[in-house]
């Protein structure tokens, strides 16, 4: 959902009367903006939309959604899963790896789990996934970097 919005707000800001509008008015706003619609072109372009699909896809059927981060990565989380509580899902956020592990051990067929994490190297959050993906819980990393250790524990 909220890619789904990225991509609409980058839509609108593209269009020359809104960048224009904020050149004159406030050029570090036009900065900021003009960062965040490259940061967004950025992503979209390495996004593999078949796999989005079938992410969603595999959310939107699910019995239970675990949502696993650490550090900056926590909040995040945590904001995830309540989004997806509020759109009807059964989701918790685990932001301890005491915690993540313990939920990890809990997953089954019917879960997804999903580690959110900026660099993508931290080690108990692969090893959560990998126990995770041990229980065939559908696994998914989101991360900045494709050659982290979460990367290479989450299929997705």
């Amino acid at each position: 959902m909220k890619k789904v919005l990225a991509r609409e707000l980058a839509a609108n800001l593209m269009s020359s009367k809104v960048t224009h509008r904020f050149d004159r008015q406030n050029p570090v706003l036009e900065q900021v903006f003009s960062s965040c619609v490259e940061a967004l072109r950025d992503t979209w372009s390495g996004m593999d939309r078949s796999k989005i699909d079938s992410i969603a896809a595999t959310i939107a059927r699910s019995e239970r959604l675990y949502l696993f981060g650490t550090g900056g990565s926590a909040h995040i989380a945590q904001i995830a899963a309540l989004n997806f509580l509020a759109l009807g899902f059964q989701a918790i956020a685990f932001v301890d790896p005491i915690q993540q592990h313990a939920a990890a051990k809990l997953a089954t067929s019917k879960d997804v789990a999903i580690a959110v994490t900026y660099s993508g190297n931290q080690t108990d959050l692969a090893e959560t996934l990998q126990t995770a993906r041990t229980r065939r819980a559908f696994c998914v990393g989101i991360t900045s970097f494709q050659q982290g250790l979460v990367s290479k524990s989450a299929p997705y």
